[in-house]
C-alpha cells in the first residue's frame, strides 16, 4: 500500500484549487518565497492498483484504477492491518466532499464522517489500520502537506 501526493507546479494544468489548497496548507516561509508551488494539494491511498480518495472534482469519496502522471510522489506503507483500512474505505464510498471541513485548517468547524477532505479520509484510514506512526495527529485540521511531512519524517526515523 502506498500514500500518493499529487504535485502543484507553477506553469502547468494545477487548477485554480489545486494552488490555493498548496498555498493556504504551506508555511509562511514557502508562501513568500513561491515554494507553495512545488507542495502538494491531494493525496489518495493506492490499494490493489486502485485509488481512494475524496476529491472536490469526483464530489466526494470515490475508487478508481491508479494511472501514474508522473505527478505524483509516493510514500510506501508497510506493517498497516490493509484489511481494516479497505473495509474502512470501501464503506465511505459515495460520501460527499467535506469543502466546509477544509476551512478546519483556519476555524474550529466540528469534524463529520458523513463528509470527507482527502487528508481528512485517508489519515483516519491509517489510524484504523493501526499506523502507529500518526500517533494523535488530527485527521480533521490536517493537509497533504502535513501528511506528507509527517509521514517523510517517520520513514527517515
Amino acid at each position: 500500500m502506498k500514500i500518493a501526493f499529487y504535485k502543484v507546479k507553477e506553469n502547468d494544468k494545477s487548477t485554480f484549487l489545486d494552488k490555493a489548497i498548496a498555498f493556504f496548507t504551506s508555511s509562511w516561509k514557502e508562501r513568500l518565497n513561491g515554494d507553495f508551488l512545488k507542495s502538494y494539494s491531494h493525496c489518495e491511498i493506492i490499494l490493489d492498483n486502485l485509488m481512494i480518495s475524496s476529491s472536490p472534482r469526483d464530489k466526494g469519496v470515490r475508487i478508481k484504477e491508479f494511472k501514474d502522471s508522473g505527478r505524483w510522489d509516493f510514500i510506501e506503507i508497510n506493517d498497516i492491518n490493509e484489511t481494516k483500512i479497505k473495509e474502512f474505505l470501501y464503506s465511505q464510498i459515495g460520501k460527499k466532499y467535506d469543502f466546509l471541513g477544509i476551512l478546519g485548517f483556519f476555524t474550529f468547524t466540528k469534524d463529520s464522517e458523513d463528509k470527507w477532505f482527502c487528508s481528512e479520509i485517508i489519515i483516519r484510514a491509517l489510524q484504523i489500520g493501526g499506523l502507529v506512526k500518526l500517533g494523535d495527529m488530527n485527521a480533521g485540521s490536517s493537509s497533504p502537506n502535513r501528511l506528507y511531512k509527517k509521514l517523510k519524517d517517520t520513514n527517515e526515523n
